[in-house]
């Protein structure tokens, strides 16, 4: 599949730097070395570094399977209030006060 920045349609509301912008994807299940789980990809667009994708947040548990993943996606059955990601998320305004 070819990666473009097209497929990011968010951008990261943050300071910390003017040379870079981050985008991120809608929620989609993603893969790690620990296993499938819900999430978001991220763009970066740096001046220096130039653009490149990357992990930007896990929404769930990990799964065993993408089957289990893809399931838990589609009913919108998975934990998105655990995990430093999405606290990190809320400080910077990018997701909503939990609750919400």
């Amino acid at each position: 599949m070819e990666v473009n920045r097209m497929q990011y349609p968010h951008e990261v509301k943050t300071n910390s730097d003017p040379d870079e912008k981050i985008y991120y994807s809608d929620l989609q299940v993603c893969q790690s070395g620990a296993g499938y789980y819900v999430g978001r990809m991220g763009w970066v667009v740096d001046k220096k570094l130039g653009e490149y994708p990357e992990p930007y947040s896990r929404e769930s548990e990990y799964y065993p399977t993408r089957e289990a993943a893809e399931q838990a996606l589609k009913a919108r059955n998975f934990d998105r209030e655990s995990g430093v990601e999405n606290e990190f998320a809320r400080s910077i305004g990018n997701l909503p006060p939990k609750g919400e």
